[in-house]
């Protein structure tokens, strides 16, 4: 079917990104998601974005939610994120949600405490209960639209940490996407 102009299909499904880092290695300052879209260096497991900090014309998204999900991370590094890092969510370079990272609970992900063998004992945290209603969501009037053609990106700023164990962090914008039919 060829694309109908003016016609958009909508869809819940999230905005994906992830921000990898090797274990024993200093954070950043800032860090940036929806940079770096799928292709050579990114696939669709760690990213749904086709292109840096916007949507595909005539694409829109209707953010309802903001989360972080740690896949295996360590928990003094979840710690040490949740402790030195604020997440801000900018539309066409103004700030249009921000707290610190634990406020953007993950919402998903396994709940393991501790996980014994024997080589000893590996530990794994989570952001929040695993359960996708334990996020906090954005009131369907306050909800935020992004529209093709507008920039946007999440940073976390804050203080640097040298991690203990790699890191894999993931950050969603739930919501609903408006795609072309066709």
């Amino acid at each position: 079917m060829p694309v109908q102009p003016g016609v958009l299909n909508y869809q819940q499904s999230p905005l994906y990104d992830t921000y990898q880092l090797a274990a024993s290695t200093a954070t950043p300052t800032k860090i940036v998601f929806f940079e770096t879209p799928t292709g050579a260096s990114k696939g669709k497991n760690l990213t749904n974005l086709t292109r840096g900090f916007e949507l595909t014309a005539p694409e829109n998204f209707r953010v309802a939610a903001m989360r972080f999900v740690p896949v295996g991370m360590n928990e003094a590094d979840l710690i040490a994120f949740m402790k030195n890092y604020a997440a801000t969510l900018y539309v066409s370079e103004k700030p249009l949600l921000e707290a610190p990272i634990e406020f953007f609970a993950g919402g998903a992900g396994h709940l393991i405490t501790a996980e014994g063998g024997s080589t000893g004992t590996a530990e794994y945290a989570i952001n929040g209960v695993a359960d996708p209603r334990a996020i906090a969501t954005i009131t369907p009037e306050d909800q935020i639209l992004i529209n093709s053609g507008e920039t946007f990106r999440v940073e976390l700023n804050g203080t640097s940490f040298t991690t203990t164990a790699a890191v894999f962090l993931r950050c969603y914008l739930d919501g609903r996407y408006g795609r072309a039919v066709g």
